[in-house]
This record gives C-alpha cells, structure tokens and sequence, in this order.
C-alpha cells in the first residue's frame, strides 16, 4: 500500500515539474478492442484517433454517421509491440466523442473523458506485451518422410504466422 501511494506522488510530482502529462501504461497480450463511442448517435463528424505501434505503423480510427453511436474494432498486441492511443480531433462536436480500450476477457484498461477535455495529438494510453504466450500442446501429430523431405502436421489452436521445428 505504502509503496503504490509512493509511485502515485513520484508521477504526480513528475508531472507536476516537468509540465508533462502522465499516462497509463497497461501490459497485455493479445486481442484488445477499442470502442467508439458518440453520445448523439451521429458518428463522430470528422474527429478521429490514432493507434500508433512501436514499428512506426499508425492505423487511424473513427465513428462514421452510419454506425451511429458505437463502433468496436479488435486490435492485436502480440509479443514485443507497444501501442498508443492518441485523439486527433479534427471534427466538429468533439464534446459528443468517447473511447473505451478493453481486454479479451471484457475488462476495461482505459476509459476515455469526453473529446474536448482531450488534448488533440496527445497520448492518452499505452499498452504493450513483454509476455511471451505459453504454447499449446499439439495433438494427432503426423510425420510424413521421404528420402530428402519430411512433412509435419497436427491439430491445435494457433495464431502464430510460423512455427520453429527443431530436430538431431
């Protein structure tokens, strides 16, 4: 207790003389979903928010006037990525415009104030996964070899885009 109370008034005194704002910083792998929200129900009239990795690719985000009120886009923190949450503005009724970043289980990480109380091109969160995902076990593995070659094959879950196959 004492030693969060002491990490909360060290970012509070940093903030406080550096004039910089202190943002939250979430570790977490995997699928987290950014939500949208407008309270009108008019989309978000030209404002928008950037999501930006630590590989330099920025995707950009918004409400159109077709979804309406709420819109939710699932997006992928995979091991060693850092993302950052960043309102644009750009609109109009920026007051109507809100945002929620949740995790695969539902649980809120951040939750935006209302677009004008965000300060255009500042970061508002950042999530980033130093967590290495356990690997499952496969099952009905399969080998297939001939005189040069082999085949492997087996039945899992997966999102890996490769697998390491190491043998003697």
């Amino acid at each position: 207790m004492k030693k969060q109370l002491l990490t909360k008034s060290l970012l509070l005194m940093l903030a406080f003389f550096t004039g910089s704002s202190v943002f939250a910083q979430t570790q977490v792998c995997g699928t987290v979903y950014l939500e949208l929200y407008d309270s009108y129900g008019d989309g978000w009239n030209g404002n928008d928010m950037d999501v930006i990795s630590n590989s330099g690719t920025t995707t950009t985000y918004t409400l159109t006037s077709s979804q309406g009120s709420y819109a939710a886009y699932a997006i992928t923190v995979s091991y060693g990525d850092t993302l950052q949450f960043s309102w644009q503005a750009g609109g109009s009724w920026a007051s109507e415009c809100s945002y929620k970043i949740k995790d695969a289980s539902g649980n809120y990480i951040y939750q935006s104030p209302s677009g004008s109380s965000m300060t255009a091109g500042a970061v508002q969160d950042t999530v980033y996964c130093n967590t290495l995902s356990a690997c499952s076990m496969p099952t009905n593995l399969a080998v297939t070899t001939g005189t040069t070659k082999a085949a492997l094959g087996w039945d899992g879950a997966s999102s890996y885009s490769y697998h390491l196959v190491e043998y003697d």
